[in-house]
């Protein structure tokens, strides 16, 4: 009988459709249990004091694990906290992340054309202020740069300035408690200290000055001795007593 065999055949392609849907069903049913799973819950962060917190942080949760790129959201959160010198993220399977920071510390203050930049030992702004209200080597510029304008996590690239940090540090490293930087030309970058200075250039190599420095610091302690003004400029170093 053509119509019995033609109900056979149809009840036996719905029942094969109705099997197909429930596996779609299924499927799609274990896969939204699995991206739940697997969606980002909880960011731990280390390195931090507990009133700090980092910008872009939140945009991360409910993200797939799987599908966090972590080399471009390590590059973002830099970028967008100055705060931050160094991070390491780690994925902890299956939902949560661990940032390990390492903090931009101030190292001095740069005098802008209406307030203060908070800089790194890289440059890096990590703070502005309009006042004056934290006790660091101020870092007078020949020119004035434009406060509004610059923006927080803007790097002051200037070689005269990048080598004022640098001297600091070195400086630091000697014992010598540097109260203010005036660069006053490529050729005229002076360190003041209490009722000291000492004189740098761009046009020396700074590796020599800084050995200059440290040479002639260590023998003047050893020796008791001391400066009103260390000139490091020339091809030899010019002291005053």
């Amino acid at each position: 009988m053509l119509w019995k065999s033609s109900v056979r055949i149809f009840i036996t392609k719905l029942t094969k459709l109705c099997i197909f849907i429930s596996l779609i069903a299924v499927f799609f049913l274990v896969f939204a249990k699995i991206s739940k799973i697997y969606k980002i819950q909880t960011i731990e962060i280390e390195g931090l004091d507990k009133k700090e917190s980092l910008a872009g942080i939140n945009e991360l949760k409910n993200i797939n694990i799987f599908l966090l790129d972590s080399d471009k959201t390590k590059e973002a959160i830099v970028k967008n906290n100055p705060i931050i010198k160094e991070m390491v993220l780690y994925k902890k399977y299956p939902n949560k992340i661990e940032l390990i920071v390492v903090k931009n510390q101030v190292v001095a203050l740069f005098k802008a054309n209406s307030g203060y930049f908070y800089l790194s030992e890289n440059a890096r702004i990590i703070n502005k202020k309009k006042e004056l209200t934290d006790n660091y080597p101020i870092i007078n510029y020949y020119q004035k740069i434009d406060y509004a304008s610059t923006g927080l996590g803007s790097k002051l690239t200037n070689k005269d300035i990048t080598f004022s940090l640098d001297g600091l540090l070195k400086c630091r490293n000697l014992g010598l408690e540097i109260i203010s930087i005036d660069i006053m030309s490529l050729n005229m970058i002076g360190f003041n200290l209490k009722g000291k200075k000492i004189l740098f250039s761009l046009d020396k190599d700074k590796a020599s000055q800084f050995y200059e420095l440290e040479t002639i610091i260590k023998q003047f302690r050893a020796e008791g001795k001391d400066f009103s003004t260390l000139d490091l400029r020339f091809e030899k170093p010019v002291m005053v007593k």
